[in-house]
């Protein structure tokens, strides 16, 4: 009897110490109306996602004397972690009296146990302040993500109904985009530390997740942050670098703090993203792909197209795509980029390293021209050059494009390749099938040779073989030797694009003429009849001269005349011809060509 009573004791004192906590927290203005969120007794109203225990309001996911349930009391030892007690908190949470709480957001605990935040701040980021960042929303007094949190599904005060989950921002039974399930949360199972590659799967604390394995490092060119492996190049809480995080309205544009999207990618919610491929928004914000289905250019379906292929729920490019460097699941190490499908520390194949990707700098509309050029509505990229075609942000080889393949959103199917500027299931034209795309083994840098032999940076591709320097009349622009007097993206120089419809003619960019036409000067001109370009190119007629044939003549001027009579089958006087074209003939004549009559 004295045991339980002494037990009884223990928790009555938990309970008050408990209290007293929330009150210091600001759940002290919990109203006692009976309205509102879960009751107990004496009327208690507590917020959404709270429940009254022993007239308290308590969070029983957290709190250890109620976790789960009132009266359900952890063992001395363990913690209460999702409503469960557990011998340790889960991975990306924080053990604070009892309770695991993730010192990022939590205002009772702010980048660390015990740390509370005054009544007029919110905790962001680790950090006590006045608005949330990092594309967070305030609501409650908490900085949440509307896009996940189902108790402010979409927007502050949207609580889902107990059997469903919060979606890209929606109220839904299953999980879109490509998340999971997990105990009524969708995760990204690639990147979470508490469910790493699958729900209940946790790293250890020295451990981060990284393309869905725990590791003591980040993979696939993702920034070890904290506890959790993201991509600082879209991150709104860790944009560019670790904990710098953009302000209330940002988003994380290419690295930089920004309020619009720039690189072709479009602002859904927080964050900046492809639409061509990202299941939670694909084709527009929004437009969350069923579970099991795909994003793929624009489109959600069971299978990739365009040349890309499905690794776990994505569609990637796994050229170049560093956590999935050649295959699926091949993520390259911490410090390397993924060139031609193989892990490196430099970028080959005429490709730039651009942070952690290597990219062509020609057609990467975040990084156009140089690295971080980033294009942003009206301006830089906007106009395709050197024979490409704009595709949405993207300047692209319609011949070759197999997600754009003979026009723009024309994706060849799964298994197809683009050749020509038509699906088809082999390479056309010389050219070799090397992945999901047709290469010229010749004079490609990325497949010089054969599909995947890539030249070294600085080196050129030429006739199957990588070299320092090109054959004569050939020059190295960008890893390719291409001749300046013809070649259209580099016309009388390295990156000087013709525009589109352009020809390049002896390394100037042209208008291409029709038949009996000649380019002088951006016009297309007869040069039998043009006074400014008579014979040739800028040879104008003067002093009121006409051309004729090629010739500048005066008008009237005879060209040529005979004078007839004196043969037996001859009559007439004579034939005269002026410069404006006109004959003049009577009688009869013979035509004389040459020493012979006609």
């Amino acid at each position: 009897m004295t045991a339980r009573l002494g037990l009884k004791a223990l928790l009555a004192a938990m309970v008050a110490l408990v209290s007293s906590c929330y009150l210091a927290s600001g759940l002290d203005g919990f109203e006692f109306d009976g309205a509102g969120g879960s009751g107990g007794a004496g009327g208690l109203s507590c917020p959404e996602r709270f429940t009254a225990c022993a007239g308290v309001c308590v969070d029983t996911a957290l709190e250890p004397v109620h976790c789960g349930a009132c009266g359900n009391a952890c063992p001395l030892g363990q913690v209460c972690s999702q409503g469960q007690c557990l011998l340790a908190c889960a991975p990306g949470t924080t053990e604070c009296a009892g309770g695991c709480v993730d010192t990022e957001v939590d205002p009772g605990n702010c980048g660390g146990c015990g740390k509370a935040c005054a009544p007029d701040e919110v905790c962001s980021a680790g950090s006590c302040v006045l608005d949330c960042l990092g594309g967070t929303t305030k609501c409650d007094g908490k900085c949440v993500d509307t896009e996940l949190d189902a108790a402010h599904c979409g927007g502050c005060g949207n609580d889902c109904p107990k059997d469903e989950v919060c979606s890209a921002g929606k109220c839904a039974a299953n999980c879109a985009g490509g998340s999971t399930d997990c105990g009524g949360k969708c995760v990204d199972t690639e990147v979470d530390p508490a469910h790493c590659g699958g729900c209940d799967v946790p790293c250890t604390d020295a451990d981060v997740c990284s393309a869905g394995k725990c590791g003591l490092e980040c993979l696939g060119g993702s920034t070890k942050c904290g506890s959790k492996c993201v991509d600082t190049a879209k991150s709104p809480a860790h944009c560019g670098k670790c904990d710098s995080a953009c302000g209330p309205g940002e988003v994380c544009a290419a690295g930089k703090c920004a309020i619009e999207c720039v690189g072709g990618t479009t602002k859904c919610g927080g964050e900046c993203v492809d639409t061509e491929l990202d299941a939670a928004h694909c084709g527009g914000c929004g437009k969350a792909c069923a579970p099991g289905e795909i994003c793929s250019a624009g489109q959600c379906g069971w299978q990739c197209i365009g040349g890309t292929s499905k690794c776990g729920g994505k569609c990637v490019d796994t050229q170049l795509d560093a956590a999935n460097c050649g295959g699926c699941g091949q993520a390259c190490p911490g410090g390397e980029v993924c060139s031609a499908g193989s892990c490196g520390l430099v970028c080959t194949g005429g490709t730039t390293k651009c942070g952690s990707k290597c990219v062509n700098a020609e057609l990467d509309p975040v990084n156009c021209g140089s690295c971080g050029k980033a294009c942003s509505a009206g301006s830089c990229c906007l106009v395709c050059t050197g024979g490409t075609t704009k595709c949405g942000s993207k300047c692209v080889d319609t011949q070759l494009d197999a997600a754009n393949c003979g026009g723009c959103g024309n994706a060849c199917p799964q298994g197809e390749i683009c050749s020509a500027g038509k699906c088809v299931l082999a390479c056309a034209g010389g050219s070799t099938q090397c992945g999901g795309k047709c290469a010229d083994t010749q004079n490609d840098p990325v497949h010089c040779g054969g599909c995947g032999k890539a030249c070294q940076q600085g080196e050129v591709c030429v006739q199957g073989k990588c070299q320092l320097v090109c054959g004569p009349g050939l020059t190295n622009c960008s890893g390719k030797c291409v001749d300046l007097g013809k070649d259209v993206a580099n016309c009388g120089g390295c990156g000087k694009a013709c525009q589109q419809g352009e020809v390049c003619v002896q390394g100037k960019c042209q208008i291409p003429c029709g038949p009996g036409l000649t380019n002088c000067s951006g016009k297309c001109v007869d040069l039998g009849k043009d006074v400014a370009n008579c014979g040739g190119c800028g040879k104008a007629c003067a002093g009121g001269k006409q051309c004729h044939l090629g010739t500048c003549r005066m008008p009237g001027e005879h060209l040529w005349s005979m004078r007839t009579g004196g043969g037996s089958w001859e009559g007439g006087a004579a034939v005269a011809a002026d410069a404006d074209g006109n004959a003049i003939a009577t009688g009869e004549f013979p035509l004389f060509v040459g020493n012979r009559a006609e």
